[in-house]
């Protein structure tokens, strides 16, 4: 019998981030340290977010809701990364510049 090796620091990564392929909130959540970094406790995180990923912070309820939707439509148009999906247009309108700054980094970080 062979035994499995084991995975590598980056193959680890690349699996925890691959199950939140059709779920952008999730990966957010994942991606940042909302509980100990004292610099992202600005936005409590709101019901039913907070409670889904039992978190006090985390993105703004507008910010949820745009990922929730994405993550939607990814399901819906079974995104398999190999064959091609209808394209989505998605748009945001931000009151601030920090905030739209956030949300250009929280897009790299998903793409």
């Amino acid at each position: 019998m062979k035994l499995k090796e084991a995975q590598t620091t980056d193959e680890k990564i690349a699996d925890s981030v691959a199950k939140f392929y059709a779920d952008p909130l999730g990966f957010v959540m994942l991606a940042f340290d909302w509980k100990n970094d004292p610099q992202l406790h600005v936005v409590k995180l709101l019901e039913p977010w907070s409670l889904i990923y039992d978190s006090e912070w985390g993105p703004d309820k507008w910010a949820c809701e745009f990922l929730d939707d994405l993550g939607a439509y990814i399901r819906a148009n079974k995104f398999n990364g190999h064959d091609p999906v209808k394209a989505l247009r998605m748009s945001v309108g931000s009151g601030t510049v920090s905030a739209s700054r956030l949300w250009q980094r929280g897009l790299c970080c998903l793409s």
